[in-house]
């Protein structure tokens, strides 16, 4: 099983213990692919910042539409986005992830 078809069937049976399972595998999964794609832009600790506010927005996202209608949480997260090297650091933060 997929981990976004583990969430959704989390979801669906409304159980905070999966549904924090799944959460905690998706961190797992995807936290040093998050890093590895910031760190290319920024500090070691803005990066920290903008892949913890990325999860965040993910998970809230998620709660909120009590579904995972992300087909693939790795495309979510790590966005394959052609970035200027003129942009701000402000910019940088929130395009990143």
């Amino acid at each position: 099983m997929t981990i976004e078809a583990e969430l959704q069937a989390a979801l669906e049976q409304n159980s905070k213990e999966s549904m924090n399972r799944s959460f905690e595998r998706i961190y797992g999964e995807y936290f040093k692919l998050g890093m590895f794609v910031a760190l290319q832009y920024l500090n070691e600790h803005d990066s920290t910042d903008v892949v913890n506010d990325a999860f965040v927005n993910l998970f809230e996202k998620i709660l909120k539409e009590k579904k995972c209608d992300i087909k693939n949480i790795k495309q979510y997260m790590c966005p394959h986005k052609k970035r200027s090297p003129e942009k701000s650091k402000r910019n940088q933060k929130h395009d990143c992830l």
